[in-house]
């Protein structure tokens, strides 16, 4: 289990990584991340996250009032915070949107009222790369990519 820090120095990490990926490879699922790239980019976090034994959940919806999609991942508790939480790695995608990106807390996302027909999808039980959008490959590039040392305690 990890804590809320911790999950905001991956989350940082991993973003940071991402924005050197996209602008000097074609990562075309990610699209100008952080805009267009909330699916691909929760999807591959939350699996960088099932690998450090912390369970998250995708979720994703419609914007009520002029349909804009978005994805974000959500989880049940930290080892320091007893109560559900979120991962927004894209929230400032959004015009009006004055929250730090990434987004960790604990809580619901920016203006997650707003969103409507919202799924959430427990898809990390899955192997990355069966729905042909995102794959292990990517996975590995932009953990390659990231700062931290693997296996190392954060903090």
């Amino acid at each position: 289990m990890l804590t809320l820090s911790q999950i905001q120095f991956y989350a940082e990490d991993f973003s940071r990584s991402l924005k050197r990926i996209v602008k000097s490879d074609n990562f075309k699922a990610f699209g100008d991340f952080p805009k267009g790239g909330c699916y691909a980019s929760s999807l591959l976090f939350g699996h960088f996250l099932k690998s450090k034994n912390f369970p998250v959940t995708l979720v994703s919806g419609t914007r009520l009032g002029n349909g804009q999609y978005h994805a974000w991942l959500r989880f049940d508790s930290t080892c320091d915070q007893p109560h559900p939480g979120v991962i927004d790695l894209t929230c400032c995608q959004f015009p009006g949107c004055d929250l730090k990106c990434p987004y960790v807390a604990v809580g619901s996302t920016w203006r997650e009222e707003e969103w409507g027909n919202t799924l959430s999808d427990e898809l990390f039980s899955k192997e990355l790369g069966t729905d042909g959008f995102v794959n292990e490959n990517h996975l590995n590039r932009i953990v390659h990519e990231m700062n931290y040392a693997p296996g190392a305690p954060v903090e």
